[in-house]
């Protein structure tokens, strides 16, 4: 399978939030990115998400204590995880603004 990693970088107020949003309502929309079956966009500034010991923690936040959409969510977290991740694609918004303490730590091999 075939990865990518694309950093977009700019002055504040350029539009990469706009342009990330954007990227994530036209996949929802079916319109691009179609092979691609999750995408998350995460806003790396939020200081909630920023406590999420793992990602059945990240995706839980989007359930707001809705308890069947709890137990879809640990589900899909399980396959996720199963997956290695292959079925995900992650939009990292603000990683500048990130807590400095913390890091991103990505690994592949190489012909990932």
């Amino acid at each position: 399978a075939e990865s990518c990693f694309i950093l977009i970088e700019g002055a504040p107020g350029i539009g990469k939030t706009v342009l990330l949003k954007e990227i994530a309502y036209q996949w929802g929309k079916k319109q691009i990115l179609t092979k691609v079956e999750l995408i998350l966009l995460l806003y790396l500034r939020d200081p909630i998400l920023q406590q999420c010991k793992s990602i059945i923690d990240l995706l839980l936040l989007f359930c707001k204590g809705d308890e069947e959409a709890s137990e879809i969510t640990k589900a899909c977290a399980k396959y996720l995880l199963a997956n290695g991740g292959k079925c995900l694609t992650l939009l990292l918004d603000g990683y500048d603004e990130y807590p400095e303490e913390c890091g991103l730590v990505v690994s592949s091999r190489p012909h990932a």
